[in-house]
């Protein structure tokens, strides 16, 4: 008979010499200014490498090409963001990784919020209150930098709505 702890997959991790190097950058420039409402676009990229220099394999769950632009709405209190996030296929995979390559992809994202101060913490606490809907294209996507056994049984989740209250302390 199987018992659960033989069907489960055993790992045994170690270190190796490795060469990682990368960059990210991100910008915000204003597009528009105009009686108290201000429009302006964001942009966050990254991209990393990295791999194993005992045996030239690259290294698992590396993160591909990345960018995510964003336009920014504000005004007074309120705040408003559609946003685009996107990955790049990852190719660079070891031979271990069992789920092999990751697909690419693109995603829409929304948020609504609105700023407050809250009746306590003497000023040097803020809040907001927010909507947001994210995967608006409700696509199904993978994370490259998720354990290779897991990567196709947990995609991101799929279109949402979330509601809620940030504290800022």
């Amino acid at each position: 008979s199987c018992t659960i702890a033989d069907a489960l997959p055993e790992y045994d991790y170690s270190g190796v010499r490795a060469r990682i190097y990368g960059v990210e950058l991100s910008g915000l420039w204003p597009v528009l200014s105009n009686q108290g409402h201000a429009i302006d676009v964001r942009v966050v990229a990254d991209v990393l490498r990295a791999q194993n220099r005992s045996d030239g394999e690259p290294l698992p769950r590396i993160a591909p090409l990345t960018v995510t632009p964003a336009l920014q709405w504000h005004y007074g209190l309120w705040s408003a963001q559609l946003e685009v996030p996107m990955a790049a296929r990852q190719t660079r995979v070891p031979v271990t990784d069992s789920a092999g390559e990751t697909p690419g992809y693109v995603m829409v994202n929304a948020r609504l919020t609105r700023q407050f101060t809250p009746p306590f913490g003497e000023g040097r606490v803020g809040g907001q209150w927010y909507v947001a809907l994210s995967n608006l294209t409700d696509r199904t996507v993978y994370s490259a930098n998720s354990i290779d056994t897991l990567r196709l049984l947990a995609p991101k989740p799929v279109r949402s709505l979330s509601a809620g209250v940030q504290l800022l302390f």
